[in-house]
């Protein structure tokens, strides 16, 4: 009988503990809903990243949830604290503008599908060369027109063809392949939704001059591209055509002159070429076994006068130094030690060796002196040791 009492409170009592558990559970677990949205667009194109935010009114109050996010596929899974139906708005926004907005009732412990078509289309594009075939390197970019519900979006693509999911609206569409070439305004919906640029061909216009603005004839007017030599010519004025948008560098020489120029091309453009008033001249000077001559005053007379003393490692600088025969004459400490003439037909370094300089600037006549003098004492010294040691042995007995 003992048994039996205990296994009936033990039955009790489990029963009592289980249903205060599930009481418990039911209590304090509050009732839901889960959303299941898909973003599509107009053209029925799955919409990732779309943002997703679910308001409605509850007891007179505005609750919002979100924001939420779809996945690659457009789907995004929402779960939502719900007591009672509700009618919720869902609004859908991408890149920054409200694409969708519709009203849904939302259950409690319920799992509703929603399909959102949204006010998006594909895009697709391409960037053509005027030879056939995509124009590589080329990049386009999608700007939404100003004052218009589409202001906010900008994209950027760097790949010649391809798609891209926009908002309906206006846009200022611009193809760069390096500079800009190409921008026309694009209204993008479901009938009109591709784009195709041809990269035009361009003419670079070119006249030389001199920085009196006179013109120059110029020995060679060459165009690269990157390392590559296209085309080159002579004479004053010319033009490079059949050119694609891109960088190119324009060298013009003449009587030894040149200039270097960078030019951005995305439309047909004339350029002047100035060349430099003169010529860029550095004289190394060295002594009779290459060494360098520091503190050198060299002096040139011609066209123009111009002087400067040389550097430690043996180089005076001379700048903007015209085209002619120049008299250069060498000071050391103020003293005239060299003369010569140079031609100043092109900027670069010119050695000039001074073979009547010693290591310590001394000219060989002085450096002679200086040995006549030792040497004439050294004979002194030895004629009087000489005749000292014969009076000594006439003395000796």
């Amino acid at each position: 009988m003992k048994i039996k009492v205990a296994f009936l409170i033990l039955f009790v009592l489990t029963f009592v503990f289980s249903f205060a558990i599930v009481s418990a559970t039911m209590i304090t677990k509050p009732a839901s809903a889960t959303l299941k949205i898909v973003v599509k667009s107009l053209d029925n194109y799955p919409v990732p990243n779309a943002q997703i935010i679910v308001s409605y009114k509850l007891a007179n109050k505005t609750i919002t949830h979100g924001p939420y996010y779809t996945l690659l596929n457009g789907t995004s899974t929402i779960q939502l604290p719900l007591n009672a139906s509700v009618t919720a708005s869902l609004n859908v926004s991408f890149r920054g503008v409200l694409v969708a907005k519709e009203n849904k009732t939302l259950i409690p412990n319920t799992t509703q599908n929603f399909v959102i078509v949204s006010n998006i289309v594909n895009v697709t594009y391409a960037v053509k060369s005027p030879f056939g075939g995509l124009f590589t390197s080329s990049e386009i970019e999608f700007q939404g027109e100003p004052n218009t519900s589409v202001s906010s979006v900008k994209v950027t693509l760097a790949t010649p063809n391809g798609s891209v999911l926009l908002p309906v609206g206006v846009y200022n569409v611009s193809a760069f392949h390096g500079p800009l070439f190409f921008t026309k305004l694009f209204f993008f919906n479901l009938s009109n939704k591709n784009v195709n640029i041809i990269a035009p061909l361009l003419t670079l216009y070119y006249k030389v001059l001199s920085v009196n603005h006179e013109t120059i004839n110029a020995q060679n007017v060459a165009i690269l591209s990157g390392n590559s030599l296209l085309s080159y010519q002579s004479g004053s004025e010319g033009s490079f055509s059949s050119l694609l948008p891109g960088y190119y560098e324009v060298i013009a020489y003449a009587n030894g002159l040149t200039n270097e120029t960078t030019i951005s091309l995305g439309k047909n453009e004339t350029i002047n070429l100035i060349l430099p008033i003169g010529y860029t001249v550095q004289l190394l000077l060295t002594d009779f076994s290459g060494s360098p001559l520091k503190s050198y005053t060299t002096i040139l007379s011609g066209p123009i006068n111009e002087s400067a003393t040389t550097l430690p490692n043996g180089i005076a600088i001379f700048k903007n130094l015209p085209l002619g025969t120049y008299t250069l004459k060498i000071y050391k400490n103020s003293t005239l030690i060299y003369v010569t003439t140079i031609t100043v037909d092109s900027s670069g370094e010119q050695v000039i060796n001074l073979p009547i300089v010693g290591q310590n600037g001394e000219t060989i006549t002085q450096l002679f002196g200086n040995f006549r003098y030792t040497f004439g004492v050294v004979l002194l010294l030895f004629a009087a040791l000489i005749l000292t040691r014969t009076r000594l042995r006439k003395e000796s007995p």
